[in-house]
């Protein structure tokens, strides 16, 4: 059986225009953190089977690439988001950013929602169902 689900870790949020509003990111944390606790976990995510989605500037055009997990950059790049893969479980990570108007004036307020949405697809029988539990809440734990 195939199960798929999206967590939404985002934070709502009303302010005055023009005010900041701090929010998390995949960025944020290192994403060999989030590895490492799921291997603590007994969830072990295939290194060389994960990849990251980036942005990039070449000659002053935005490009975008899926790379594996492991590259290294040495000009700075920007991770959209992260495919943590094993055999029987598939996590993409990705940044959320939503800001809506509620007054068409200056000087209004606006409506924020900004965080860390994770897909999970599991590919398992009833017996791996403890996999999906114990994912979304390292994930749960790891980005709020």
């Amino acid at each position: 059986m195939i199960i798929q689900d999206t967590l939404h870790l985002i934070d709502r949020t009303f302010v005055p225009s023009g005010s900041h509003v701090s929010s998390r990111s995949i960025m944020d944390r290192n994403i060999n953190d989030l590895i490492d606790r799921l291997r603590e976990k007994s969830i072990e995510i295939d290194i060389q089977n994960s990849e990251q989605s980036i942005e990039y500037f070449v000659f002053g055009v935005k490009r975008n690439a899926t790379v594996p997990l492991q590259a290294s950059f040495e000009d700075y790049v920007k991770t959209n988001k992260y495919f943590l893969r094993n055999k029987k479980l598939e996590i993409i990570l990705t940044d959320y950013h939503k800001t809506t108007s509620t007054s068409g004036r200056i000087g209004g307020t606006l409506y924020h929602e900004k965080g860390v949405v994770c897909l999970l697809k599991l590919n398992c029988t009833d017996e791996d169902l403890w996999i999906w539990k114990t994912a979304k809440t390292v994930l749960e734990e790891f980005y709020m």
